[in-house]
């Protein structure tokens, strides 16, 4: 008995200093504390006790006449696959939990200063292409040059045309713009991937018809992976979790959304021949930038990135994202599950969200199942809204955006940018330079007062009476009037 185990192959992990020896029953580690001078293992404890001498690492007789070698065997690999898993989880565990973009830490100004953006923060088209990386089409599709931008007001009508900009070589953003005037307003639509309606937003199409329309131009923006905007991520099938993540990260991480603000900024500063500002500073030209829902948690974002980039920063029923998680009075889901009418409905709704959070079966899902279940998520809102006695208004309801506008994976690449800890950029907005206002309705689901407290008394504050979500629809007229307050500078 005592010559078979003499006999047993022993592995030596020199990393640590450590014999393991493998058994039926047992793995059982060794080390140098448990040698005595003669190289003896002493034994204590059970019913014997009893010296041995260490085995040689390599076993004195060949495996195959072992006993001890298919056990040898089967530890080796169920310990090396438990290895594998562990990295597996570890490396799913860092990707997820902790921010992979965070304003304070590696924010966009440093990351493109050491190269870590996906693209250029100055677009290459201002100097590749003809048109400056502004490419505006007319009512056939046909190319419009940049410098007829009266012609096409008259050949399109209503004072309306649409193309886009060239934000990187495989990028390009859809624009709709109405208005003729010199300052420039980027209208940042919800979601996230939720672009704008063909029709726009009441208010701005009155702002826009209106005196403001002769010194403003408003762009209605669809963000990268939706509407008619370049989609860089369509399937990650087939990919390991690690790379799937960084090519997710890459193509629609909140990085790159928010720097797509500022490299159409560039372009439109190069367009108005002011020069494209390549290094951070004052910039030649200032935009005017108004977020609805999810747009105004990135117009945030990219104001407090480029604070001397932003006059004037509207934020309209901002989601509440300053912190992830949000506090649990502040959670949409929980919000909307509250006010289900049904256990049915809240089992139903429970699934959905299990799916909608579940990222270790993400990179399995297509777009076309990505893009119904941000469906469902706002037929689940319409329904919260009519059980607490606030549908949505006929304008809104009637200006629907088609399945297939909607950007599948817009909304996990920006939420794997957040993590799951260590999200909070409230401490940061003190350094906004612009000036902002928050409007929001008082019959919305969730308000935006983290939003007020973190600006700490610099924003300025309206609540609409009987409106919701959509005051640009629901309220077009008093909306529009506070915006051009700001617009213009006034006060409000």
């Amino acid at each position: 008995q005592r010559e078979t185990e003499r006999e047993r192959p022993y592995q030596w992990h020199a990393a640590v200093g450590t014999r393991f020896r493998y058994s039926t029953d047992n793995l059982m580690p060794m080390g140098p504390s448990d040698m005595d001078d003669d190289g003896v293992r002493q034994r204590k404890g059970g019913r014997r006790q009893e010296s041995e001498r260490t085995a040689p690492p390599i076993a004195s007789k060949p495996p195959a006449a072992c006993p001890g070698s298919a056990c040898q065997f089967k530890a080796r690999w169920v310990g090396g696959l438990c290895g594998v898993g562990l990295a597996v989880g570890l490396a799913m565990a860092w990707v997820i939990f902790r921010p992979a973009y965070h304003p304070a830490a590696g924010g966009i100004v440093r990351a493109d200063a050491a190269g870590q953006l996906a693209t250029p923060l100055t677009p290459p088209a201002i100097t590749s292409r003809p048109d400056g990386g502004f490419e505006l089409r007319g009512p056939d599709s046909a190319d419009v040059p940049a410098d007829t931008l009266a012609d096409a007001n008259r050949t399109l009508g209503l004072d309306t045309r649409e193309g886009f900009f060239h934000v990187a070589d495989d990028i390009q953003l859809y624009f709709r713009a109405v208005g003729r005037g010199p300052d420039a307003v980027l209208l940042l639509h919800g979601g996230p991937g939720a672009p704008h309606p063909a029709t726009g937003w009441a208010a701005v199409e009155r702002m826009a018809a209106g005196p403001l329309g002769q010194r403003c131009t408003f762009y209605y923006l669809d963000s990268r992976g939706c509407g008619q905007s370049t989609r860089p991520i369509t399937d990650l099938r087939g990919l390991s979790f690690s790379d799937a993540s960084a090519a997710l990260l890459a193509g629609l991480g909140l990085r790159e959304q928010v720097a797509d603000l500022e490299r159409v900024r560039r372009i439109l500063e190069s367009r108005a021949g002011r020069g494209a500002s390549g290094a951070v500073g004052p910039s030649n030209l200032q935009i005017a930038v108004i977020g609805h829902s999810f747009g105004g948690f990135i117009a945030t974002l990219h104001a407090l990135e480029f604070p001397d980039a932003v006059s004037s920063l509207v934020l309209e029923s901002p989601a509440v994202m300053l912190r992830f998680p949000p506090d649990p009075a502040e959670c949409t889901f929980g919000v909307i599950r509250g006010l289900l009418t049904s256990d049915d409905r809240r089992a139903v709704f429970d699934q959905f969200v299990k799916e909608y959070t579940d990222y270790s079966g993400l990179f399995s899902r297509t777009e076309p199942e990505l893009r119904a279940t941000n469906a469902q998520f706002l037929e689940f809102y319409a329904e919260a809204m009519q059980a607490a006695g606030r549908p949505l208004p006929p304008a809104v309801a009637a200006t629907g955006i088609e399945l297939s506008e909607i950007g599948g994976w817009v909304g996990p690449g920006i939420f794997m940018s957040m993590g799951l800890f260590g999200w909070d950029v409230r401490p940061l907005l003190a350094e906004v330079k612009a000036v902002v206002l928050v409007t929001e309705g008082d019959q919305d689901l969730v308000r935006c007062q983290s939003y007020l407290t973190a600006f700490n008394g610099r924003a300025q504050h309206i609540v609409f009476e009987g409106v919701g979500h959509f005051a640009h629809d629901e309220a077009p007229v008093e909306w529009a009037a506070a915006v051009a307050a700001i617009l213009t500078q006034t006060p409000v």
